[in-house]
């Protein structure tokens, strides 16, 4: 699961309003939020989704979205309280700046890659003034994620500490129910396309997550490369081979 976050921008006794998404900023992860994305599921969202508790609690929610819509800069959330405990406890929090970030759940739909220079294009044609952040990361990589959908926005949840540097309220790229409802999608869909002997589409479509998980596992092993793990690990084995050439030398000289 990953955030962006933004702050939130009011907050009162009944709710509180905020960014739940920044487009154009590329955040940890290396993926960038394509103004529009949120467009074609924000009713939904109004419906049906929910107000989470502090860190993504969906067992404790604290209330309901009231107001969703896009502006020029990001996905802008206003939500209400429910007479709860749990909304009490985050708007404490909240009201004493303890909590500053939002972050919102939610099923990427269309998702392509975009070279430096086309997120380069992307800044210009979206007006937005990318900061050394995004710069940097942009020269660190030949490309980016860029999400031009979200199929289903679950939730917007009050958090500490986000993934994206620039929002208050934070985004999950991914959540827990998302990745349940996908996966149960899938079997349905395998389970039809059997009955039906459409064999062909079900070998493109294995093909196609067969690419994914790859994809998912080279993002995995970047991240893992940053953690402490890692470096430790990494400087055993540097250890090790110093100590390995340091024996040869000795045995070079008893001879």
């Amino acid at each position: 699961m990953r955030t962006i976050s933004l702050e939130i921008k009011n907050h009162d006794a009944g709710g509180f309003t905020g960014y739940g998404s920044v487009f154009c900023l590329i955040d940890r992860h290396r993926d960038i939020m394509v103004p529009g994305a949120f467009k074609s599921c924000i009713d939904d969202f109004l419906a049906e989704g929910f107000i989470g508790g502090v860190g993504h609690n969906h067992s404790a929610p604290i209330g309901r979205p009231v107001k969703a819509y896009e502006d020029q800069r990001g996905l802008v959330i206003e939500a209400k309280y429910s007479d709860v405990e749990s909304a009490r406890d985050a708007r404490t929090l909240i009201a004493d700046g303890v909590v500053r970030k939002l972050s919102v759940g939610f099923e990427p739909g269309e998702v392509t890659s975009l070279s430096r220079s086309e997120v380069e294009k992307l800044w210009a044609d979206s007006n937005y003034s990318p900061r050394r952040e995004d710069v940097r990361r942009l020269k660190s990589h030949a490309s980016v994620r860029a999400i031009l959908t979200v199929r289903k926005l679950f939730e917007v949840s009050p958090v500490t500490i986000p993934a994206n540097d620039d929002c208050a309220i934070t985004a999950f790229k991914s959540a827990p129910r998302s990745v349940v409802t996908w996966l149960g999608r899938i079997e349905n869909t395998f389970h039809t396309m059997a009955t039906d002997g459409n064999l062909k589409l079900a070998d493109l479509i294995i093909s196609q997550l067969e690419q994914a998980l790859a994809d998912m596992r080279a993002q995995r092993d970047a991240v893992y490369k940053t953690t402490d793990e890692y470096q430790a690990i990494c400087k055993r084995s540097a250890d090790a081979e110093l100590l390995k050439i340091q024996i040869q030398k000795l045995r070079q000289e008893v001879r």
